[in-house]
């Protein structure tokens, strides 16, 4: 009994500690206090800012959506393409699977059926034994 009072007591001390290490980072660890950042300096007198011109942005911005929606055609013009491309491969597959079933149901049933249908041959003689 006294054994497993010392193997509890050093668990539950290890877990004590262990929980320690862990809430250390949250109260301040080891890098002491948060500093204040320093202040910037206010600028004395801010220019003036120009005023873009309304017109170049609005062309500019209609050239991108242009060029946008160009790109996007495109885009789905070539998977149209590729959606018609794949449907004739497949069909093509298909139609190619087809002739190859039929040319080996054609040839299996040209075969000569073999005399006798068991493991063994059997020819047209007996043996006496």
């Amino acid at each position: 009994m006294a054994n497993a009072r010392i193997v509890s007591n050093k668990i539950w001390r290890t877990v004590v500690v262990a929980g320690a290490m862990l809430a250390t980072p949250l109260v301040g660890g080891c890098g002491g206090g948060t500093k204040p950042a320093p202040a910037a300096p206010a600028p004395a007198d801010p220019a003036p800012v120009a005023q873009p011109d309304d017109a170049a942005a609005k062309a500019d911005a209609d050239k991108k959506t242009a060029d946008e929606k160009a790109a996007a055609d495109a885009k789905a013009a070539d998977a149209a393409l590729l959606a018609v491309k794949e449907a004739a491969d497949k069909e093509a597959a298909d139609k190619a699977a087809k002739e190859q079933a039929d040319r080996k149901a054609a040839e299996e049933a040209a075969k000569k059926r073999p005399r006798g249908g068991g493991d063994r041959p059997t020819g047209r003689g007996f043996i006496l034994a």
